[in-house]
Order: structure tokens, then C-alpha cells, then sequence
């Protein structure tokens, strides 16, 4: 995953990268093996236009990332995420929706969505504190990174 993060932000800075990846690896402990049940079963599915819960506005928004219109640099950094891990605007985005589950590593993920949690995961009180903790952390790491998400 570090040679992902360099690759895209073509820097290094080790204990920055480490921060966020710990951090993300908390989250997908977490969140990986619910999403999968919960996920996969969404009644939002049968409610919703686009059909896909929670991430069927992803296209829309480009991945939640909403401060990526402000200069060149985010916009440039954002069509190479967009090429490298198949956006499609015209569907669900990032949204794999043969998969049903997101095509961005979670270290790269939008705060929205590191920080989103389903009603439907019924989470403890730990787990929610070590969510709202850990995509801060992830948060805080990459604007010490200046990267432009």
C-alpha cells in the first residue's frame, strides 16, 4: 500500500503513510467482513433511484471528494485516481456494483466516507470511538502530507 500512496502523491514521508495505513487497517477490521452482510442486503437497494445504498451517489460527487475543485493540483490528482481505479460517472462512481464494494483502497477514501457508518452495522460504542478516531487521524495525516483530499 506505501508504494500506492507514493505512486499517487510522489513523496515519502514513511511515518506519515504508516499513520494512515495503521489507521485504515483499523477501520477495515471494523468495517470489511459488515459491509459484506450488510451491504450486499441494503433496503435502500430496492428504495433508491440509482439503487446502490449509500455509495450510489459516489459518481455525482466524485467520491465525496469535495474540496478537490479549488486548483490544478487536486483536479489533476483526482482524474488520476479516477483513471487508475475505474470511475465511472455515469454509474456508481468508485462503486464497484458487481463487487458491491468500493474500488478505492481505503487509505485514499474520501473523509466522508472513512467516517460514514451505516445504522443498519449496529456498532458497539468502542467501535464507533475508534471510526470517528481513526478517519481523524487518517484525516490529519494526510493535510500534514498537504495532499489534496
Amino acid at each position: 500500500m506505501k508504494k500506492l500512496l507514493k505512486e499517487l502523491f510522489e513523496a515519502d514521508h514513511s511515518l506519515h503513510y504508516r499513520i494512515i495505513i495503521d489507521n485504515s487497517k483499523i477501520l477495515a477490521d471494523i468495517f470489511d467482513e459488515k459491509n459484506k452482510e450488510i451491504c450486499s442486503t441494503c433496503p435502500r437497494i430496492q428504495t433508491r433511484d440509482l439503487k446502490y445504498g449509500c455509495c450510489s451517489d459516489c459518481g455525482h460527487s466524485n467520491g465525496y471528494f469535495r474540496n478537490l475543485y479549488d486548483n490544478i493540483v487536486s483536479n489533476l490528482f483526482l482524474n488520476k485516481m479516477k483513471k487508475k481505479f475505474n470511475f465511472d460517472k455515469k454509474k456508481f462512481g468508485f462503486f464497484n456494483s458487481e463487487k458491491m464494494i468500493c474500488s478505492l483502497p481505503r487509505e485514499i477514501r474520501s473523509y466522508t466516507c472513512l467516517n460514514y457508518i451505516c445504522g443498519d452495522m449496529k456498532l458497539t460504542g468502542d467501535q464507533v470511538d475508534k471510526v470517528r478516531i481513526s478517519s481523524k487521524i487518517i484525516q490529519l495525516a494526510k493535510m500534514d502530507l498537504n495532499l489534496p483530499y
